[in-house]
């Protein structure tokens, strides 16, 4: 027995806990007391001492603040709130900290306000942190030393900033997305919520140090936590799991206070309740902190994202404040660490000494030229931009169009027109404005734009009056002009140096606006072969050509090979608005910088996401020119060392080979390296210089002494006063080049738009296009449309939409649908003179476009094995959907999310699963190589792909375990299905083939020279399109569904990096297809060209499926199948549809299938543990058409194998043990020999002989009988009678067929054959709960509900057995 009492500690061992705050326990009894600012009440709970707090509330771009009530209710009422702030754009999160100033995020604006809380409520909000914020998520404040915290999702990264924001250092970096950000005042620690893979709840010093995962069992999407103070508690809301939590500091009792169905959007403690804003329920509730029970609304119809913090004194001044920086020698920012400080630097300074922070050469840095100053703004800063920006150099400069960054020769070069000099000043000097000094001053006019070669640091520039390209030495000791006004027609407006490649790029406006190519030593100029209007700027960015073109608001990406001149285009339209003018960009990263002219603001856009415009910087100077520092520049050419050798200018040519160069007066010598005096007077060493031999002339010297680059020679125009440049022995083998259809040819062979000729203006250089006969030329036309008048007479021009007869005069229609289907997105019609474009009665026509209705689609991807989904409907949320198997191939039936996909396992098996509760469904197992699984949505089939047998094989999808229909017996890989005209299409070895649903009518519609590398055959139902990915030549293509029409879409080199297009899927206006190198799926508008990256980390993405009700709505074809009452397949065709069975079935009243009743027993015996042949033979074949074995008909699955029997002239399968079937497809019953009890009487055995002889005797009788009866029947007599249906679940057939089956039934009926009335029909329709399309239905699959009761499979038609 016990005798000894033992006390009970209860301030453990209750729950809810017996005191609020603090409990001290006693022998046989406890305490409860409260912090300081608390008064202790009844039942052991803590209340403020003093007047109750305010609840501040953010939303609609406001922020209000509630009363609470001495009894703890909120004032509900308009007129019992506060008005803090308005006009806002997006609050997100608020923050307070000392003096009662209010810290908030804007989510649109991508700053963060503060707003000082005065005695008569009056705010006064200004920006706190307003340039280099991406995403800001949550914000606290550290109350010892009043830093801002924030958490930035866009950025990876946790801030922590001065006050006032002037600047910012990271403390925690490389996170996935950071959201929820609390900061324990008492142990200065930071907690932060991170919803990434794997998702995290992470603490570390306010410094970022020691840092841990506090939580990360069972963490999903945190996006908002609290700390309770007074109990050491932090609380978070989990919208993964639809989980309230909480869990002690020390990592020590979490628990769930509850679950919930709705939307918490913000939550925050007081007293002994935890209140939370919903976003579906549209109100503030409290519970209590402790169970989660108690639950109150306390304010009713608050809308959308509403923040919520708690403010009062005692919870926003922790008890005791030491602020451990005080007395730090820290140069720029101090942060308080668990047990000191530590001193830190903004984002673009280093930390010398442990308290000094120095200016670091490892930043990248936006230098922006404005009319009288240089400004330089770190790029990847965060902080107050009046602190970031800075100013380089500033009084002594006028208007300063073009800069440039020699990051090796830390300087930073400008033009300055106003004064027309090139000037350089050092980026790196310490001082505040450093000085500058004039580099190259002689003879300029107008230097737009300039580069510095950043191994050399010469400098090439355009000088935009005098039409040349320069170069000159960084000390502005040596200068040459490379290409001379002579050479240059139309007016220069940038220049862009590839050194690595030496080459560069000219950008000229004009009658024929141009991207020139060019060698850096100015020689072998070619225009590239690239559609621009006005293009203002070319800068070069990491192997590609960025274009801005200010008439078409277009940038254009081009990546260009240098010695074979191709491209392909990778973006479009980064910029938009009425009068809008890109004036110079810089490139870094995947982000364009930009300005404007006349505008106060640099402009950026991330390449990949171009529809998201941001403004780096607001409120400059007028800005006129921008360049980027790159600290990651280690370019290397032939110049690197010892300037290539060369005494004067060292120019890279292609190859890696350089060129040397000599400056004004100087002539290169035979060693092609040194540089000496010119010897005479008259030779000034230029271009079109007069030589006195041809040794002092490094390009081509005419007949009377000029010397003149060498690339002048046989370009069309004389440059020789003698004209011997042009002679026809030197240039026989020039050709001439043909002008555009309405354009004009000059006799000096450029082409001018006709509408410029007889205008009584010259176009022309040589004024061909004006004469004498231009006022007569159309006088006496006999046109039907119209007459252009040309100085040779005139000619017949046609209307839009017309082209000219053979005549010459009249004017035929032309049918623009021919050419890319008309620019219309689904049925291009013909008219007179134009096209009508047309859209599918469930599409909204918007002219050219047809745009789906909602919902939007979502996308799988078959992803290593793995399905991932990816929703454009919720903003594009990427999820990994957590199948036990991997797949090598699928499919998704839209009306139930199911999907049907074959696994990875060995053997494969083809299983039905879903994508909520992802039950496991076996459908085929033992299957070999099957690579395409496509679904049929009206006659709900399965159409496998098994390039091991090969065949192509239908299947229904309800009744599998009866078999599948052969269709096919060759190779075939992606398939691709059109239910709504029956037809179906394939890839094959080197076409594309096209036949019925049933396997009828077939046909190639489209060949290949070679075998094709193809994969991802799919339809356009709603265009009749195929498109397909040809990996041999790197393209899609595409054609109508009879071949016609056929063309590329896109091609790997053409779309400004170079792709490896791995699948692609169609919808709407759009092609979406995924790329191996970027690992990104894409948006491809069919119409426009213009293409979006919509996700990115796609490894290896070998499928795509795009799902939306749409792409299987049944339309008018809903009933095509259930009018058939087929009792297996249901195949459709353009004509309609017809019943079919699987292999070894035979069809009778056009409608039902039978299983074949023939035993082998006696022919095909097999010994146990051998190869068992099947029982269920398919019928003979017919002897008019025998097949070789070779060529087995039947599907044989588990892993049997199909033979043919010479015998009895028909197909069948060897099981392996354990299988038995026509196809091998049920398990062989296992018999039980489990042992009895022995019965060993004498009487017992004897009975047991008699009986077995007995039995003996008779069975010998009947088969005599038996052999004796069929050796007098006409077998053509012979009728089987066997029960055709089984009871069912829902309905019991009474009925027989009347009628037996015909002896020769085929077992494939063509269409027009007539259906016969079954009295059992319609059983498909039976029992069965079925997606019906409507124009307001929304597919199951997109709410993201099953019902779990819906045993599809068992209500359906069961196979008839064999008697």
């Amino acid at each position: 027995m016990n005798h000894t009492c033992r006390d009970i500690d209860e301030c453990e061992s209750k729950h809810p806990p017996m005191c609020s705050q603090v409990c001290q326990n006693f022998p046989g009894s406890y305490k409860c007391s409260c912090h300081h600012g608390y008064v202790l009440e009844e039942g052991g709970k803590c209340r403020v001492n003093g007047s109750p707090p305010i609840f501040l509330l953010a939303h609609d771009g406001e922020i209000r603040g509630y009363e609470m009530y001495q009894n703890r209710s909120l004032a509900s009422s308009a007129d019992y709130t506060h008005l803090y702030v308005k006009d806002q754009d997006k609050i997100k999160r608020m923050a307070l900290g000392p003096n009662q100033l209010l810290y908030f995020s804007d989510a649109g604006h991508k700053k963060v306000y503060s707003s000082h809380l005065e005695g008569e409520w009056k705010v006064h909000s200004q920006e706190v942190i307003n340039v280099g914020l991406s995403d800001p998520e949550g914000i606290d404040v550290d109350w010892s030393t009043g830093h801002l915290y924030v958490a930035d999702s866009g950025r990876g990264e946790i801030l922590a900033c001065l006050g006032n924001g002037d600047m910012c250092t990271t403390v925690v970096s490389h996170l996935h997305h950071p959201r929820a950000l609390v900061i324990d005042q008492r142990h200065r620690q930071l907690f932060w919520s991170d919803v990434g893979e794997p998702a995290v709840i992470a603490r570390a010093g306010l410094d970022g140090g020691g840092r841990i995962a506090f939580m990360s069992d069972h963490v999903g999407y945190i996006n908002v936590m609290v700390l309770d103070q007074t109990t050491d508690c932090l609380y978070w809301v989990d919208n993964l799991f639809l989980k309230l939590e909480s869990v002690r500091l020390d990592g020590s009792d979490r628990k769930i206070l509850m679950s919930y169905s709705s939307q918490p959007f913000s939550i925050a403690v007081f007293e002994d309740r935890i209140y939370w804003t919903d976003l579906n329920q549209h109100g503030l509730f409290s519970a209590n902190k402790f169970t989660g029970l108690e639950i109150q609304n306390e304010v009713s119809e608050i809308f959308g994202h509403v923040s919520l913090i708690v403010m009062h004194p005692i919870l926003q001044i922790p008890e005791s404040i030491n602020n451990p920086c005080v007395g730090a020698k820290c140069s720029h920012m101090c942060l308080p660490t668990v047990e000191e400080h530590r001193c830190m630097c903004p984002q673009d300074m280093h930390l010398e000494n442990n308290m000094t922070c120095k200016i670091s050469q490892q930043v990248p840095r936006i230098y922006l030229g404005a009319k009288q100053e240089i400004l330089q703004f770190p790029l990847f800063s965060v902080g107050y931009q009046d602190y970031q920006v800075r100013t380089v150099i500033a009084g002594s400069m006028k208007n300063i169009p073009s800069m440039s960054v020699s990051q090796r020769q830390q300087t930073l070069v400008f033009s300055d027109i106003r004064h027309d000099v090139i000037a350089r000043v050092n980026i790196f000097n310490e001082s505040r404005l450093p000085s500058e000094s004039i580099v190259y001053s002689k003879n300029l006019q107008s230097v737009e734009k300039l580069e510095v070669d950043p191994v050399t640091g010469n400098i090439f520039w355009i000088d935009v009056r005098k039409k040349t390209v320069e170069v000159a030495s960084l000390n502005g000791n040596y200068h040459t002009v490379l290409i001379s006004s002579d050479q240059i027609i139309q007016r220069l407006t940038s220049i862009a140096i590839d050194v690595t490649n030496g080459v560069m790029y000219l950008s000229l406006v004009g009658v024929n606006p141009t991207i020139l190519r060019c060698f850096l030593d100015g020689s072998s100029c070619q225009p590239l072969a690239v559609k621009v209007y006005h293009p203002n700027d070319l800068v070069l960015y990491e192997g590609r050509l960025y274009i801005a073109d200010g008439n078409d608001g277009m940038v254009q990406i081009i990546s260009i090979d240098v010695y074979g001149l191709s491209r392909f285009y990778w973006s479009t339209l980064h910029w938009q608005g009425n009068g809008r003018m890109l004036k110079r960009m810089a490139i870094y990263g995947n982000t364009i910088y930009w300005t404007e002219d006349k505008e106060t603001s640099l402009f950026s856009v991330d390449v990949q996401n171009s529809d998201e415009e941001n403004i780096v910087l607001h409120d400059t100077p007028p800005l006129m020119s921008i360049t980027i520092s790159s600290p990651d520049e280690t370019v290397e050419t032939a110049c690197s060392i010892n300037n290539g050798g060369c005494s004067h200018l060292c120019l890279p040519v292609s190859g890696g080979s350089r060129v040397c160069r000599c400056s004004d007066g100087y002539l290169i010598q035979t060693d092609n390296t040194s540089c000496a005096m010119c010897k005479e007077p008259s030779c000034q060493c230029e271009a079109h210089r007069i030589c006195s031999s041809t040794t002092e002339c490094d390009g081509f010297v005419c007949d009377e002494g000029h010397c003149l680059p060498a690339d002048v020679i046989c370009d069309g125009a004389t440059d020789c006063e003698d004209m011997s440049d042009e002679e026809e022995s030197r240039c026989s083998d020039a050709t001439p080049k043909d002008c555009e259809i309405g354009s004009f040819e000059c006799d000096s062979g450029e082409c001018v738009a006709e509408h410029l000729v007889c205008n009584g203006f010259s176009d022309c250089t040589d004024a061909s296009d004006e004469g004498w006969h231009c006022e007569s030329a159309c006088i006496s036309h006999h046109c039907q449309h119209q007459c252009v008048a040309l100085p040779s007479g005139g000619v017949c021009r046609c209307r839009p939409g017309y082209q000219i007869y053979k005549d010459g005069k009249s004017c035929i229609d032309v049918d623009e649908c021919e050419e890319n289907n008309g620019g219309c997105s689904q049925q291009c019609v013909n008219t007179e003179g134009d096209r009508e474009c047309h859209c599918s009665p469930e599409f909204i026509s918007n002219i050219t476009s047809c745009v789906p209705p909602d919902p939007k689609p979502y996308f799988l991807f078959l992803e290593q094995g793995s399905l991932t989904r990816y929703d454009l409907n919720s903003g594009g949320d990427y999820v990994t959907i957590g199948f036990p198997d991997t797949f090598l191939a699928f499919d998704v039936v839209m009306s139930s999310g199911d999907i049907i996909g074959i696994t990875s396992t060995n053997p494969e098996t083809l299983v039905r699963t879903n994508q909520i509760d992802q039950r496991k469904e076996v459908l085929l197992s033992m299957l070999r190589r099957v690579v395409n699984v496509a679904y049929d949505w009206l006659g709900k089939n399965l159409y496998l792909s098994d390039i091991a047998k090969p065949a192509l094989i239908v299947c229904p999808i309800d009744l599998m375990k009866d078999g599948c229909l052969s269709l096919l017996h060759e190779k075939t890989g992606s398939v691709a299905l059109h239910p709504m005209k029956g037809l179906l299409f394939w890839l094959g070895d080197d076409s594309i083939q096209m036949s019925t649903m049933s396997g009828h009518k077939r046909r190639r519609i489209v060949e290949f020279d070679f075998a094709l590398m193809s994969s991802s055959l799919v339809l356009d139902q709603f265009s009749d399109r195929l498109y397909w990915i040809d990996h041999m030549q790197g393209v899609i293509e595409s054609c109508n569904t009879d071949g016609s029409y056929r063309r590329i879409i896109l091609s790997q080199h053409s779309q400004g990096i170079y792709m490896s297009f791995l699948s692609v899927n169609v919808f709407g206006d759009h092609l979406y297809f995924t790329d191996e190198k970027t690992q990104s799926l894409y948006r491809y508008n069919r119409l426009t060209g213009h293409k979006t990256v919509l996700t990115q980390h796609l490894y290896f993405s070998l499928q795509v499926k795009v799902i939306q009700p749409l792409l299987q709505s049944p339309g008018s074809k809903s009933t095509v199948c259930a009018q058939k009452s087929c009792s297996h397949l249901c195949l459709l065709s353009p004509e309609g549809a017809a019943c079919a069975c699987p292999d070894g079935w035979d069809i009778i009243n056009n409608k039902t299938c039978i299983s074949p009743h023939m035993a082998l027993s006696a022919t095909l015996k097999t010994t146990e543990g051998s190869p068992r042949a099947s029982t269920s033979p398919i019928p003979p074949r017919a002897s008019s058409s025998p097949i070789p074995t070779s060529q087995c008909n039947l599907l044989c699955l588990n892993g049997g194998t199909c033979s043919y029997s010479q015998v009895n002239n028909m197909d069948y399968c060897i099981c392996t043990p354990g299988h038995i079937g026509t196809y091998c497809n049920e398990k062989e019953p296992v018999e039980d020999i489990t042992p009895g009890p022995r019965e060993d009487s004498p009487a017992v055995i004897g009975g047991i002989l008699l009986g077995s002889l007995f039995t003996t005797i008779l069975i010998i009788s009947c088969l005599c009988y038996l052999k004796h009866k069929r050796d007098n029947i006409d077998s053509s007599e012979i009728i089987h009678f066997r029960p055709l249906f089984l009871k069912r679940n829902c309905e019991d057939v009474e009925e027989l067929l009347g009628e037996p089956p015909a002896r020769t039934a085929p077992r494939n009926l063509d269409v027009d054959q007539q259906d016969e009335t079954l009295s059992a029909s319609n059983m498909e329709g039976h029992c069965r709960l079925s997606w019906q399309y409507s124009s307001s239905s929304v597919d199951s699959a997109f709410v993201s509900h099953i019902d779990e009761n819906d045993n599809l499979t068992s209500q359906l038609l069961p196979s008839s057995q064999g008697m």
